[in-house]
């Protein structure tokens, strides 16, 4: 049953990294909770877990002693009312969160990982 669902959501990971930045780009939370999902639900998809790292690289290049990140790197989200929410760079708890979900489903990505250690360290 709930493969199903997260099969939607891979889909839908794959449609939005492939889109212009806007409001419905996918923030540094919202991959550490998708990764975070699929990696409880031992739920592997090459095709999507490759865009959301990809999508996460691009992030990397926000600087993460700012409390926001710029627009052009990441859109800020909108509320259903129109308020702009500013998106957050990721943070060290965020990487870690990421790269244990990664283990636990057996992606051990070399480069990813000495691209998460290289932004940790800026």
């Amino acid at each position: 049953a709930h493969s199903g669902a997260l099969r939607a959501v891979a889909r839908e990971c794959i449609r939005r990294c492939k889109e212009k930045e806007s409001e419905r780009s996918l923030s540094p939370s919202a991959i550490e909770s998708i990764l975070d999902a699929f990696a409880r639900a031992r739920f592997y998809d090459t095709e999507a877990l490759e865009a959301l790292l990809v999508r996460a690289v691009g992030l990397f290049d926000a600087d993460p002693c700012w409390k926001t990140t710029d627009r052009e790197i990441c859109a800020p989200t909108v509320t259903a009312v129109g308020t702009e929410v500013p998106v957050s760079p990721f943070r060290f708890s965020g990487l870690n969160k990421m790269c244990k979900s990664l283990l636990a489903l057996r992606l051990v990505d070399a480069e990813f990982f000495n691209d998460v250690a290289d932004y940790a360290l800026c």
